[in-house]
């Protein structure tokens, strides 16, 4: 949403927020250290930041190449994005897709960061923090009906 690169008439969220780092009018983010810690452990080492990432998320993959820059760019951006005006301001339905064993976005983050959104459907799993490569299939089901493709040919769109 940061960047939003054109317009669009339904938003899909997938284990996602709209402030990462708690603030005082913000209690259910995350404590800023461990993501400082995060960034600093990332400019030294981001195959060991990555790995470890993916074995918190209950997923071992191994990453051949890495673009430190962008990486730790990326970290200082959830240090400091903020979206909760535009998402609230967003008038486009929203479909939110969460974890509810995330253990880097945890429920109360979820909620919070979608609590005062109109139009919203916010749809649990008992999966973790990768959705997509956890239960795709979920996913795509209920990005499917969201999106009104239920009724399409599924061979044509992906699913299985």
């Amino acid at each position: 949403m940061k960047n939003k690169p054109f317009a669009w008439n339904k938003l899909v969220s997938i284990n996602g927020f709209s402030k990462f780092i708690a603030a005082d009018d913000f209690p259910s983010g995350l404590d800023a250290r461990m993501l400082k810690r995060m960034i600093e452990q990332c400019k030294k080492d981001p195959q060991t930041v990555v790995a470890d990432f993916f074995k918190t998320c209950g997923h071992e993959e191994k990453i051949e190449t890495l673009n430190q820059d962008e990486l730790v760019q990326g970290l200082l951006g959830l240090k400091d994005w903020d979206m909760r005006k535009t998402l609230r301001e967003n008038q486009t339905p929203l479909l939110a897709l969460a974890g509810d064993n995330d253990p880097i976005v945890p429920r109360p983050l979820t909620e919070a960061s979608f609590a005062n959104k109109k139009d919203t459907q916010l749809q649990w799993h008992d999966g973790g923090h990768l959705l997509p490569l956890s239960t795709p299939v979920w996913c795509a089901e209920r990005i499917r009906n969201f999106i009104g493709l239920d009724h399409m040919d599924r061979g044509m769109i992906g699913s299985p």
